[in-house]
């Protein structure tokens, strides 16, 4: 199971990773490194964290049918421009229904990563109990990284910064419990990996 889940994640990547800007390229592995690390704070299954781990490698992929004047864009985005960003995750899902070989849960950690347990994300304002943990721990590390990198658009946030944002209780609203108490219990640690990985 483990090879064919693999072989799957290999081409989808091996056919995409040219459309994707580097910054994008960057940002997926590390999500897909930390994703891991949490899964396993989790206690989830081998299985589970094996199938987390790929489709956190291609939960952006959506981002190769965006134009790059907005991809690349310095400063803020159009209330348009956000728009058509945040169609990225269904294009995403899209995307990928199309090699016929990834399962509805599979796709759903693609299409749910900027859903928030409140109602409030995108791009079908899900609640708690229509996220899964899977796609709870792909959300959650992928700001996580995010605000840990120097964007386009933004500075990388220092750890305290970081911390704080996560320490916040207006976050208890947004993510799932579990990954988001295993992120504060573990964020030393967590920031520690992907610290490693921005330097190399």
């Amino acid at each position: 199971m483990k090879n064919t889940h693999g072989t799957r994640i290999e081409k989808a990547w091996l056919d995409l990773i040219i459309e994707l800007n580097n910054e994008t390229v960057k940002h997926s592995t590390s999500v897909s490194t930390l994703c891991v690390l949490l899964a396993r704070k989790c206690n989830l299954e081998d299985s589970e964290i094996y199938i987390i781990k790929g489709m956190a490698l291609l939960h952006d992929v959506g981002k190769i049918l965006l134009p790059s004047t907005i991809l690349d864009k310095s400063g803020s985005l159009t209330i348009d421009e956000y728009k058509t960003v945040k169609q990225h995750p269904t294009l995403g899902k899209n995307l990928l229904q199309k090699y016929n070989m990834f399962t509805d849960y599979e796709l759903s950690l693609i299409e749910d990563h900027h859903e928030r347990i409140n109602g409030s994300g995108y791009p079908n304002s899900k609640t708690d109990k229509d996220i899964s943990i899977g796609a709870g721990i792909v959300a959650i590390i992928d700001v996580f990284d995010a605000l840990s990198s120097k964007r386009s658009y933004k500075d990388q946030w220092s750890q305290a910064q970081i911390k704080s944002y996560f320490l916040n209780k207006e976050r208890d609203s947004e993510f799932k419990e579990l990954p988001l108490r295993k992120l504060r219990e573990n964020f030393d640690a967590l920031f520690e990996s992907v610290s490693k990985q921005i330097s190399i």
